[in-house]
């Protein structure tokens, strides 16, 4: 009736495949130059902290073909006095599958279980109230990961790798705007060459009452001549409400375990913001630690002004004594609750909460940026 009586549809799948490996890699030129500046994140160009003073970086990228792209960024840090550098060479092989090798030296990492703030957040506490929201530590290596991509939206990764862990060290007193307070002390680690071996998944999850969100869960083995360790994570962000929301509940719940040799970094800290709100920040440490936060927030005068109140709990346990004695934290004792009420301002984007610890808590007030943002800044 259409005119196609004469169109015969026989698809070979294999060819199909091939055929579109081919245009992915081959697609037509974006007219864009395969040179051109690249940051992860506004803080890879310009940040302050307490391990490193002010630090100033470059970054670029590099596509030789359409299939392969080469990543690199260095900074100088001018309190610490020594370079940071990272590059990464990320092929794309089919349609599902993808490979990247990275190189690093002296990257910064952190003992916390959840991030304290957004990086541009943390730089501003560093420069004005002697707070960076940190407790770094470098590590520098080489790691080659695959990744797969599934119909599903899911990403499903396997590594493995060579890391040195050093310790950062305090290299500025205080805050160049309020000298009158110092910084926390730096939480040592051991130094220690390890090799390492990841195994990945992230995805999106349907939860019930029509939740919506994503989940993953890594683990990953550190082994060398500090014995073997394996430590296993999990995440869980799931909100509940319409796509464009006058109403949202979202629920934030992250666990980590560490198994084998209590080496320092096997630990990870929880307290005060990003974590549990209302009590000291990072007062507690752990090879087992488990923080959950449950928020919802409504419109009270149309986008730009959101009422927001949450639960939040958390709990650490598995501290090795020494370590606990270092780091100067400890267990939580049980779990620990707090309660907070605030706004959210400009699509939620601004967030200023009043929270209070139930349990041997404070009251505080926090000011924050909406988390599907951090990443950026």
């Amino acid at each position: 009736r259409d005119g196609l009586s004469d169109l015969v549809v026989d698809p070979d799948l294999r060819e199909l495949q091939a055929r579109a490996t081919e245009l992915i890699q081959s697609p037509p030129p974006s007219g864009l130059s395969p040179v051109r500046f690249h940051y992860p994140d506004l803080s890879s160009a310009i940040r302050y902290g307490r391990a490193e003073g002010l630090r100033l970086g470059l970054g670029g990228s590099l596509e030789p073909s359409s299939a392969t792209r080469v990543r690199g960024s260095a900074g100088y840090a001018f309190a610490d006095q020594r370079p940071q550098a990272e590059v990464s060479v990320e092929r794309l092989l089919t349609p599902e599958w993808s490979v990247a090798a990275r190189v690093r030296l002296r990257r910064r990492a952190d003992l916390g279980l959840a991030p304290g703030a957004a990086p541009l957040l943390s730089s501003l506490g560093a420069l004005s109230n002697s707070e960076d929201y940190l407790d770094p530590f470098w590590v520098s290596g080489g790691s080659i990961a695959l990744e797969r991509r599934t119909d599903a939206g899911a990403l499903l990764s396997i590594g493995m790798g060579m890391e040195r862990h050093v310790s950062a060290s305090l290299v500025v007193d205080s805050s160049p705007i309020r000298s009158s307070r110092g910084f926390r002390a730096v939480r040592e680690v051991d130094e220690a060459e390890l090799f390492r071996f990841d195994l990945g998944y992230l995805g999106p999850l349907e939860g019930p009452w029509n939740g919506r969100g994503l989940g993953g869960i890594q683990a990953f083995v550190l082994s060398g001549q500090e014995g073997t360790g394996l430590a296993i994570r999990a995440e869980l962000d799931e909100r509940w409400g319409p796509e464009s929301p006058t109403r949202e509940i979202r629920l934030l719940a992250t666990g980590w375990s560490w198994i084998g040799d209590p080496l320092p970094q096997g630990h990870r800290l929880v307290g005060g913001r990003g974590t549990v709100p209302g009590y000291a920040y990072r007062e507690w440490a752990g090879r087992r630690a488990a923080v959950m936060s449950l928020v919802g927030s409504t419109d009270v005068r149309g986008p730009l002004v959101r009422l927001r109140a949450g639960l939040h709990g958390g709990w650490v346990g598995g501290a090795d004594p020494s370590v606990a004695a270092r780091w100067a934290a400890g267990a939580s004792g049980g779990i620990r609750a707090s309660v907070s009420v605030g706004l959210g301002l400009a699509w939620d984007l601004l967030q200023l909460d009043l929270a209070r610890g139930l349990r041997g808590g404070r009251w505080q007030l926090l000011f924050s940026v909406d988390r599907r943002w951090w990443d950026r800044l």
